[in-house]
């Protein structure tokens, strides 16, 4: 028979891991050693039902939990608003964060549109009907560049591909102005792996570079260059990667005051120390490294599969808008 794959393999571990009761040894002990993953990629919204309803009947996505903040995330996780916003973390149903790949949709209240940049170019996601994705967007109102790229809500891009493995998300291709240098911060200073050689390039990304971690079901990034500069905004977003604490401090130390975004905080409390962090590469990018100790178990205990309080939201943006805005956002 075909030998299993060494992705594969670690989800395995991962789900023996879960079966397994508390302080047992032996597998659990091996499940433990983690290497780090990219967890997920944060997008901004300015209307969320409509995107929801983007992200279920064309890409298969679902709520996987919601919540509401009164507060402007301190790390920017919100971008750069001052305002209350809610996150709502999408992806296939049965799907939790601590396994498997999701987005983050970032809503800012009071903030009715966003504007593209040139940076993030697209996220590729593997669905089980190409055609009838491409159509369900051009259905709801979305344009479908040629058969497989479709434009969903606030501008951002989703190339469709069939669905070939459990794992939905395939890659983020990201324009930069030299493939060399965005090797050289993620592999250097992150500690990515360059697994060019392992996956075959995209026609579209040819001298690309494709960088990520081996475990897990790989969801990597894959750096394009065309030689010209790079005008990343916020709308771009962030990539997350759940990583041992102690690693996150290795990285940190190795870091220079130009790829700092948020220093490397150190927050306790009674479900242990957070470690987590906000860098830069050099095109802008930002990458979130959070301890895998806390984000990994801490995320599955909020699970709910549930989305957002419509009525609730409707209620607290009219409250707020002017009367030429009010009814415009959900």
């Amino acid at each position: 028979g075909a030998l299993l794959s060494a992705p594969l393999v670690c989800h395995l571990f991962r789900r023996l891991r879960q079966m397994l009761p508390p302080g047992a040894s032996g597998a659990a002990t091996l499940c433990e050693r983690r290497e780090p993953r990219l967890a997920h990629w944060v997008i901004r919204c300015s209307d969320l039902r409509p995107a929801l309803v983007f992200f279920e009947r064309v890409l298969g996505f679902v709520p996987i939990r919601h919540e509401e903040n009164a507060e402007p995330c301190a790390i920017t996780c919100n971008g750069r608003y001052n305002n209350a916003w809610s996150k709502t973390m999408v992806g296939l149903k049965d799907h939790f964060e601590d396994e498997w790949y999701c987005l983050e949709v970032t809503y800012n209240y009071g903030v009715t549109a966003y504007t593209p940049d040139d940076a993030l170019q697209y996220i590729a996601v593997g669905v089980p009907d190409v055609a009838s994705a491409v159509a369900a967007a051009r259905e709801l109102g979305f344009s479908a560049d040629g058969c497989s790229i479709v434009t969903g809500p606030d501008g951002y891009r989703y190339k469709l591909l069939p669905l070939r493995r459990p794992e939905p998300f395939a890659y983020v291709k990201l324009r930069v102005r030299d493939v060399r240098a965005t090797h050289a911060f993620y592999c250097n200073k992150l500690g990515f792996e360059d697994l060019t050689g392992r996956f075959a390039l995209p026609d579209d990304c040819a001298g690309g570079a494709i960088l990520g971690f081996r475990d897990g079901w790989q969801v990597p990034i894959i750096a394009v260059a065309d030689g010209r500069p790079v005008e990343w905004s916020g709308w771009s977003g962030r990539l997350a990667v759940s990583m041992a604490a102690e690693q996150i401090k290795e990285v940190y130390k190795g870091l220079g005051a130009e790829h700092v975004v948020h220093e490397l905080q150190v927050i306790d409390d009674q479900l242990g120390p957070l470690v987590i962090t906000i860098v830069r590469d050099p095109d802008g990018y930002e990458t979130c490294l959070v301890c895998q100790e806390r984000f990994d178990p801490d995320t599955r205990a909020a699970t709910t599969w549930t989305g957002p309080d419509f009525a609730m939201r409707r209620k607290f943006i009219d409250e707020r808008a002017p009367k030429s805005d009010r009814g415009k956002s959900s």
